[in-house]
């Protein structure tokens, strides 16, 4: 430590010092958070690489399948005996398929009808709903025309039907 008051205790060498160190460890970590940053990005790109591979992949082996089981469908070729297992529950599941199809339009014939009168009735009553409305705006307006206000008085229209029928 320098002895002169105007320092006021610190060696301005030694906080330099300090300083510099305090620097050289930060900018240490920095680089090895950025290593770090740049081998996870590395990792994940390279998996993302794997996973578009093997969609393309299984894509491809969809379509070999759909190509072959094509040509053994025409008879241009003979399947190996190992794959005849597989090419008769292929036959089986697409009768099932085609049987489930058959009911599923059956039942919408059925629901059909039943879809279209649900409409019609919705119509209906959206229709009545309509007509029912427009009726009760103009009356309101007539109600409002013989007060002479629009704001609505409350107890006065009952108040004068009552008068008119104690005096009859």
């Amino acid at each position: 430590m320098s002895d002169d008051p105007r320092s006021g205790g610190f060696d301005p060498e030694q906080m330099k010092k300090q300083f510099s160190d305090i620097w050289k460890q930060t900018v240490e970590q920095l680089e090895d958070i950025r290593e770090a940053v740049v081998k996870a990005s590395q990792t994940a790109r390279e998996r993302l690489d794997a996973t578009f591979l093997r969609r393309e992949r299984d894509r491809l082996y969809q379509q070999l399948g759909e190509d072959t089981f094509v040509l053994i469908e025409s008879g241009k070729l003979e399947p190996p005996r190992a794959l005849r297992d597989l090419l008769d529950r292929i036959h089986v599941i697409g009768q099932q398929l085609d049987e489930a199809e058959k009911e599923a339009a059956e039942a919408e014939k059925d629901v059909e009808p039943t879809r279209q009168a649900a409409a019609k009735d919705g119509e209906k009553a959206a229709a009545g709903a309509t007509k029912k409305k427009a009726t009760k705006k103009p009356a309101a307006k007539k109600a409002s025309k013989k007060t002479g206000s629009t704001k609505k008085k409350t107890g006065t229209a009952s108040k004068k039907k009552a008068t008119r029928k104690k005096a009859t």
